[in-house]
């Protein structure tokens, strides 16, 4: 009789196709932060644009701590170096927000349908759709502006915090 069950569990779960449970589209939260982390306002963000998996690795194995899931910050020099080599995002996210934002300034949606705001600060993509690894420039009044690598820009992800270290 167990082997008759494990048999019908089996059957039953390999030819019937099924479907995870679906996000749709997420908002990925923007939070800035200072090294004591408290918020930082009047940050702008701007998505420069896409890594390649070569421009990504070197970057992560010297630049990325092995306690770090997140962004991660790179020298000035050397993501100003990779500017002009990226690969180019589209204009706008998935719901026509523009990849640069000043926080409290720009006017972003939360889904298509949201009701654009001030407020809201970050990006929306479909669940599916990613950026992959992109080169953001953060700034902000009293800091030079802080470069950092992200891969957290897709769909289903809700935040995404940067810490600016001077």
């Amino acid at each position: 009789m167990r082997y008759f069950l494990f048999v019908s569990l089996l059957i039953s779960t390999w030819c019937v196709p099924t479907m995870g449970q679906m996000c749709g589209m997420s908002f990925v939260a923007i939070t800035v932060n200072d090294k004591d982390k408290k918020p930082v306002a009047g940050s702008t963000i701007e998505l420069l644009g896409k890594l390649s998996e070569e421009q990504y690795k070197p970057l992560a194995t010297e630049f990325r701590t092995a306690d770090n899931y997140g962004a991660f910050g790179i020298p000035a020099k050397n993501a100003l170096a990779l500017v002009d080599l990226l690969t180019k995002l589209p204009d706008a996210d998935d719901a026509g927000n523009p990849l640069k934002q000043n926080a409290g300034v720009t006017t972003v949606k939360r889904s298509r349908d949201d009701e654009p705001s001030q407020d809201n600060f970050g990006f929306a993509l479909h669940e599916g759709h990613s950026f992959g690894h992109v080169l953001v420039k953060l700034s902000t009044v009293g800091f030079d502006p802080f470069y950092f690598v992200s891969s957290r820009f897709y769909g289903c992800n809700k935040f995404e915090r940067f810490t600016l270290t001077n």
